[in-house]
């Protein structure tokens, strides 16, 4: 397990923000403080799986998989004593591949009512659960005008277990946190990510054992897809086509550059692939968003444990032919003390969601 943190002087604080992002192989905390200064992240820690050696096996949490219930509070209470949290209240996420999502139409004058009963309605065609053990979400994308003059509304919504809702609650209060709110980490990642800008983005999260592909604008998440394939899928790819170790490979694929079209370096055309499904499902989710609004996405943001890898940018703005952007909250929307500054690529590639989280009710 190791800790990056920093411990912020106290402070006479009107509003602190603090937010938990479970991970698939890391635990994300961030905490966000409200000043006359404006927002500024004030302390933070990340936990991450010390032997990654065995991808399949060693993570905190997977699509196929219950969260290894103890390890996570166990990371969670080692975070909690060893920070200086002003605030031990916390919104908390949850992975997107446990939630089923889906757009919806409902009519253009829908209230909100409307709209709920619409959800409930529908919902039950999707998910393998009954309505009674499902925890519902619904964002209101929009009214959109069909071809032929008709006009409705969509509505992007996410249910979730209500069981794996019990569970993670349970996991951080065990571990001495009080949990305020939970919500899925697109959620959370369109917010850190789009909140002020009008444009629609797509957001590529590329995380340890998943990655997540979310349109948003606004800070609102209008589209999802989502695949296991992920920066450790990338990593056993290596290992395997050069039969090395699980750790070298990962220092090699970081110290690579990703090439576009043939000719590229032999690490490059081993991960690729691996990228080209990573791709698919970001392609997948706008289609899903400009179909259904007839809207047009503008740019992508990349996060996420993967999203470092050196030429990422150029790759994807060649497939898709939009500008490519990497996460940047800290220094944007919130700001940082200075003796951070060689890290925030770092922070700002692993803390989207944990920041997103923190800054929900400021």
């Amino acid at each position: 397990m190791g800790f990056l943190n920093i411990f912020g002087k106290k402070k006479s604080v009107g509003e602190i923000g603090l937010g938990i992002d479970i991970g698939t192989i890391s635990v994300k905390v961030a905490e966000v403080t409200r000043t006359a200064g404006g927002l500024s992240m004030t302390n933070y820690a990340i936990a991450e799986l010390a032997d990654r050696s065995d991808a399949l096996n060693n993570a905190l949490q997977s699509s196929s998989l219950h969260p290894l219930t103890e390890d996570l509070r166990l990371y969670l209470t080692e975070i909690r004593k060893r920070t200086g949290f002003k605030t031990l209240t916390a919104n908390l996420s949850l992975p997107c591949f446990l939630s089923q999502t889906a757009l919806i139409d409902v009519p253009a004058t829908s209230s909100e009512k409307t709209i709920a009963s619409a959800v409930f309605k529908t919902a039950g065609a999707y998910l393998p659960l009954p309505l009674t053990e499902t925890t519902l979400r619904w964002v209101d994308v929009g009214e959109v005008t069909y071809p032929d003059g008709t006009k409705h509304r969509k509505v992007l919504f996410m249910a979730i277990p209500s069981e794996r809702v019990a569970e993670y609650t349970e996991i951080a209060t065990r571990a001495g946190f009080t949990v305020a709110d939970i919500e899925l980490e697109n959620v959370s990642a369109a917010r850190a990510l789009t909140m002020g800008n009008q444009e629609p983005s797509l957001i590529i999260d590329i995380g340890g054992r998943s990655s997540t592909c979310t349109v948003a604008a606004r800070g609102v998440c209008y589209a999802v897809a989502q695949t296991d394939f992920s920066s450790d899928s990338a990593t056993q790819a290596v290992a395997r086509a050069l039969s090395i170790s699980p750790k070298r490979a990962e220092a090699l694929k970081r110290q690579s550059t990703i090439n576009y079209g043939a000719g590229g370096h032999e690490l490059s055309t081993i991960v690729t692939p691996i990228l080209g499904v990573i791709l698919n499902e970001a392609g997948r989710a706008r289609k899903i968003f400009e179909d259904a609004t007839g809207q047009l996405v503008k740019q992508v943001i990349i996060c996420g444990a993967g999203s470092q890898l050196t030429g990422l940018e150029q790759y994807i703005t060649n497939d898709f032919k939009l500008p490519v952007l990497r996460a940047n909250t800290i220094g944007t929307t919130v700001n940082y003390p200075p003796e951070l500054n060689e890290l925030l690529p770092e922070l700002n590639a692993n803390l989207t969601v944990a920041l997103g989280l923190a800054i929900k009710n400021l």
